[in-house]
Protein backbone atom coordinates (compact mmCIF):
# COMPACT_ATOMS: atom_id res chain seq x y z
CA UNK A 1 0.00 0.00 0.00
CA UNK A 2 1.48 3.62 -0.84
CA UNK A 3 1.90 6.01 1.52
CA UNK A 4 -0.88 7.83 0.44
CA UNK A 5 -3.39 5.15 -0.10
CA UNK A 6 -2.33 4.59 4.05
CA UNK A 7 -3.30 8.32 4.34
CA UNK A 8 -6.55 8.24 2.49
CA UNK A 9 -7.14 4.29 4.86
CA UNK A 10 -6.78 6.14 8.23
CA UNK A 11 -8.67 8.77 7.40
CA UNK A 12 -11.71 7.29 6.43
CA UNK A 13 -11.49 4.58 9.91
CA UNK A 14 -11.14 7.94 11.85
CA UNK A 15 -15.02 8.90 11.26
CA UNK A 16 -15.26 6.75 13.84
CA UNK A 17 -13.33 8.94 16.07
CA UNK A 18 -16.87 10.46 16.41
CA UNK A 19 -18.45 8.24 18.70
CA UNK A 20 -21.90 10.75 19.55
CA UNK A 21 -22.95 11.11 16.10
CA UNK A 22 -22.17 7.55 15.11
CA UNK A 23 -23.95 6.22 18.21
CA UNK A 24 -26.60 8.00 17.26
CA UNK A 25 -26.83 6.79 13.88
CA UNK A 26 -27.46 3.66 15.49
CA UNK A 27 -30.29 4.59 18.01
CA UNK A 28 -31.89 6.75 15.33
CA UNK A 29 -32.01 2.86 13.10
CA UNK A 30 -30.15 4.00 10.19
CA UNK A 31 -27.90 0.81 10.62
CA UNK A 32 -30.77 -1.28 11.69
CA UNK A 33 -33.39 -2.21 13.97
CA UNK A 34 -31.65 -4.56 16.11
CA UNK A 35 -29.04 -2.14 17.02
CA UNK A 36 -27.99 -2.80 20.49
CA UNK A 37 -25.35 -5.43 20.06
CA UNK A 38 -24.02 -3.61 17.01
CA UNK A 39 -23.63 -0.52 19.43
CA UNK A 40 -22.32 -1.86 22.45
CA UNK A 41 -19.82 -3.59 19.73
CA UNK A 42 -19.07 -0.43 18.45
CA UNK A 43 -18.57 1.52 22.14
CA UNK A 44 -16.65 -1.23 23.57
CA UNK A 45 -13.87 -1.52 20.72
CA UNK A 46 -13.93 1.48 18.94
CA UNK A 47 -11.28 3.20 20.79
CA UNK A 48 -8.96 0.38 20.71
CA UNK A 49 -9.46 -0.23 16.96
CA UNK A 50 -8.41 3.78 16.27
CA UNK A 51 -5.51 3.22 18.03
CA UNK A 52 -4.63 -0.14 16.32
CA UNK A 53 -5.24 1.86 13.29
CA UNK A 54 -2.94 4.91 14.18
CA UNK A 55 0.02 2.42 15.55
CA UNK A 56 -0.06 0.90 12.25
CA UNK A 57 -0.09 3.76 10.32
CA UNK A 58 3.30 5.34 12.64
CA UNK A 59 4.76 1.98 11.95
CA UNK A 60 4.79 2.13 8.21
CA UNK A 61 5.72 5.52 8.41
CA UNK A 62 8.74 5.09 9.80
CA UNK A 63 9.57 1.82 7.35
CA UNK A 64 9.36 4.57 4.55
Amino acid sequence: MSPEERRIMVASQRILEQQRQISQLFVDGVLGKKFSRALSFYLDHSEEYLKAIGDLSLRCADLE
